[in-house]
């Protein structure tokens, strides 16, 4: 089992909207995907209780409960535990985030993001966790996006990024990503999907399954019990 952690030290970068996209994008993929809400705030717990489709699980859980949990999902056979991580850094988010095999950063490309990805580097570093930069909702053709580019490679890989659409936010309202509500044609999906093969490659897929987007029937099986909020849809 991969363990992905989104992460920033801020909130409202666009962790539980990656997080979503990427779940969503891996399960058409045929990955037995599992999305774990470790926020207080639950942002993506409640876009998941909107979801109608059956393709992915999704546990609501404590960080203190993360020791439990984890060994149960990779017993039951799990293939990529996705996590979005709380706003802010704290002794357990570090915990959190040595367990993971990868650590996606997410920021917007602007002076104050920037800046709090920064000082959130300051502690992820320490934990030597692989890392890569996911820039978010990126403005096409601004000087500070290059710049933005330039900061971030200092310190490791930048991902292909994510130009800004307000379809990203407009998807998230009824429990589906962009993939399931824009035309085919929208240069979102796309940029989704080279973000999604980038993160599979540095997870070490060698061969990357086809994406199938045609509606998804089959429920994934119940796989664990713990207490906190888990569940799979019917």
């Amino acid at each position: 089992m991969q363990i992905i952690a989104v992460a920033n030290g801020k909130g409202g970068v666009g962790k539980t909207t990656t997080a979503a996209n990427l779940g969503v994008n891996f399960a058409k993929r045929g990955y037995y995907t599992m999305l774990l809400d470790t926020d207080p705030l639950a942002c993506l717990e409640d876009w998941w209780d909107e979801r109608k489709a059956n393709d992915l699980q999704l546990m609501s859980i404590a960080l203190s409960q993360l020791d439990e949990a984890i060994p149960k999902l990779r017993e039951a056979g799990v293939e990529y535990l996705i996590i979005d991580t709380p706003g802010f850094i704290s002794n357990a988010v570090t915990g959190l985030l040595c367990q993971a095999d990868l650590v996606l950063i997410i920021s917007k490309a602007s002076p104050l993001d920037l800046r709090a990805t920064q000082k959130s580097l300051k502690f992820i570093e320490e934990v030597k966790t692989p890392l890569v930069f996911v820039l978010n909702e990126v403005r096409k053709g601004t000087r500070i996006a290059n710049e933005a580019i330039m900061a971030l490679s200092q310190h490791g890989r930048v991902a292909p990024i994510i130009h800004y659409k307000n379809d990203f936010v407009v998807s998230m309202i009824d429990g589906r990503t962009l993939e399931e509500t824009a035309d085919a044609d929208n240069p979102g999906i796309a940029e989704v999907d080279a973000l999604a093969d980038y993160v599979l490659r540095q997870a070490g897929e060698k061969t990357l399954k086809v994406i199938d987007r045609s509606p998804v029937k089959q429920a994934t099986a119940e796989v664990i019990a713990i207490s906190g909020r888990r569940g799979n849809k019917t």
